[in-house]
C-alpha cells in the first residue's frame, strides 16, 4: 500500500529502522537472502546512497538560505 503524503516519512522511517535492526543482528548475512530479497537489498543500497546525496544537497540549500537572512 502506498504511503499517504502526510505520513510518508514517518512510516518509511519506522520501516527503515526495522531493516537497520535486522542488519545488526549477529546472524544477518546478505548472502543468505533469497534472490528477490537480495535484489531489493542491493536496490535499497543504491536508494540510500541517492538519499544521502540529496540530504547533503538539502543541507547546503538550507545553509545558503540561512546565510542570506
Amino acid at each position: 500500500m502506498p504511503n499517504m503524503s502526510y505520513c510518508m516519512f514517518e512510516n518509511t522511517s519506522n520501516d527503515m529502522q526495522d531493516i537497520i535492526d535486522k542488519m545488526y543482528e549477529d546472524d544477518f548475512r546478505p548472502a543468505d537472502l533469497s534472490n528477490s530479497e537480495r535484489r531489493a537489498f542491493d536496490a535499497m543500497y543504491d536508494q540510500v546512497m541517492t538519499m544521502k546525496e540529496r540530504f547533503d544537497e538539502l543541507d547546503d540549500i538550507e545553509r545558503e538560505e540561512e546565510d542570506e537572512d
